[in-house]
């Protein structure tokens, strides 16, 4: 999880790449999400033939020394995304505007991405071991975790509350205020001679966008804070929440794309007492068939996924 700090990034075209490096450690901690979490949700049940310590997982046996239960993919996002964001500044200091206009354009897009991404990877953590260690700064020797200067161990509530934090606030880079809300136009970084949005549209679907990762910290910190603050975030969740899901219908009817994704019709209905609301979605007649043709399609991966909270 070290990158040789010597080459990286030189080019444009790295920044990219350090991008899907970050994406790419995503896709390992996948695999750890659903063999950890999944077997004790009774979604996945083990077989004779599955190695003992998954057994002991789906058990709920001791996690201590279980490889299945060891975290390191998850810090493995996080080592990746602030190195990331420090090459991207240090690139950047080092080229100044010498980036092509679209370049200077997606840097910031895509430091804001890899903000979400480690709030993701937070977010992972804390809900499957209630605490965690933060850090920011870029690792490039190894470092113990008793050093307060760089690790600080976080319970739930503190991570929510730094979490929150970054996705509200951004971050500075190189005297320089990113916000963690901006998204990076794919359409435009990957295809500049044509800028085909449909082609590149299923991409703005890799990074988890602000508002559902700082709604769904929101509801956790409600559970670790008093009833007035918790009231504030529930009205946070309501109001946020829904005029996010109104504009993204709006963009999705604007795109035209009926025709080839799961489209939905958006309702909201509030609980009585207003501090709590569930979202539903009516999935369009003609849409809905056997569940084996909704697969068959690979359209659902793609489609944005509503929660009920």
């Amino acid at each position: 999880n070290i990158i040789n700090t010597e080459d990286y990034i030189a080019q444009e075209d790295e920044m990219y790449r350090g991008y899907m490096g970050i994406l790419n450690c995503m896709q390992k901690a996948g695999d750890h999400a659903i063999f950890l979490t999944d077997t004790r949700g009774a979604v996945l049940e083990t077989t004779d033939n599955a190695p003992t310590e998954l057994k002991s997982i789906y058990n709920w046996g001791t996690t201590n020394g279980n490889s299945y239960a060891d975290p390191t993919c998850y810090y493995s996002i996080i080592v990746a995304c602030n190195d990331y964001i420090f090459k991207m500044g240090e690139y950047k200091r080092r080229v100044g505007n010498s980036m092509t206009e679209n370049a200077q354009k997606q840097y910031y897009n895509l430091i804001s991405g890899s903000l979400r991404l480690k709030v993701w990877a937070y977010l992972m953590l804390g809900k499957t071991y209630g605490e965690a260690y933060w850090f920011d700064d870029p690792l490039t020797e190894k470092k113990e975790l008793s050093d307060a200067s760089v690790f600080t161990k976080c319970n739930m509530k503190e991570l929510a509350d730094r979490c929150i934090n970054l996705l509200e606030n951004g971050i500075t880079v190189n005297d320089e205020h990113i916000s963690a809300t901006q998204e990076v136009e794919w359409f435009k970084w990957l295809d500049p001679e044509t800028e085909d949005r449909a082609l590149f549209r299923q991409w703005q679907y890799i990074t988890p966008p602000a508002v559902i990762l700082n709604a769904e910290w929101r509801s956790w910190r409600a559970s670790y804070i008093d009833e007035s603050a918790a009231q504030s975030d529930w009205q946070w969740i309501r109001d946020h929440v829904l005029d996010y899901i109104k504009n993204t219908q709006a963009s999705v009817e604007a795109d035209n794309q009926a025709g080839d994704e799961w489209r939905g019709i958006i309702s909201a209905n509030h609980i009585a007492s207003g501090d709590v609301f569930q979202l539903s979605q009516k999935i369009q007649s003609d849409m809905v068939g056997s569940y084996s043709n909704i697969f068959y399609t690979e359209g659902l991966g793609s489609a944005y996924q509503l929660i009920s909270t």
